[in-house]
């Protein structure tokens, strides 16, 4: 990808945006499940570092940059979640890829009866749910590794996503 790669210009997405985005090596700081009032407003929020673009190196340098930008992507109408979980606790799990019904997987991931997969180095969580929405809760910055740092990062308020409005 490079920097004008045209996610770079946005803020949000949703699930129609799904084929023009790429998870791939987004670190996860964070998981929530929360319930709605009724069985078809709980919402799967996931506090990641979203990789906007790779930025090809310029030459002599080898090194790749990213831009990248702390987003909370929510999973809304989620009525079933299994998986797994096998996170080597000193190193953040990382999003491989994002799998929906329907979609190639370069994975090969078998999503059984589940509409979506959030498939990591280190876990897989099949779900089903009517959607996704993503927001950035801070402005891209470049970065030489794919994470931003604890002061870079503007974490997600968990206390907020329990109020709807609150959202980002």
């Amino acid at each position: 990808m490079s920097t004008t790669d045209p996610r770079s210009a946005r803020t949000s997405w949703t699930e129609s945006d799904f084929e023009m985005m790429n998870w791939h090596d987004c670190p996860v700081h964070g998981i929530a499940f929360v319930r709605g009032e009724q069985p078809w407003l709980h919402r799967l929020l996931f506090d990641i570092d979203y990789i906007l673009s790779w930025i090809p190196a310029r030459p002599p340098s080898l090194q790749l940059a990213f831009e990248i930008a702390p987003c909370t992507l929510t999973f809304e109408g989620v009525s079933a979640i299994d998986g797994n979980l096998e996170i080597d606790v000193r190193f953040p799990p990382r999003i491989d890829e994002i799998v929906r019904r329907g979609a190639e997987s370069k994975l090969a991931v078998d999503l059984q009866d589940h509409d979506w997969a959030v498939v990591g180095h280190e876990f897989m969580l099949r779900l089903k749910a009517n959607g996704f929405k993503q927001n950035l809760r801070a402005a891209p910055v470049v970065s030489m590794v794919q994470q931003l740092s604890g002061r870079t990062r503007s974490p997600i308020n968990w206390a907020d996503v329990y109020e709807d409005d609150a959202l980002p």
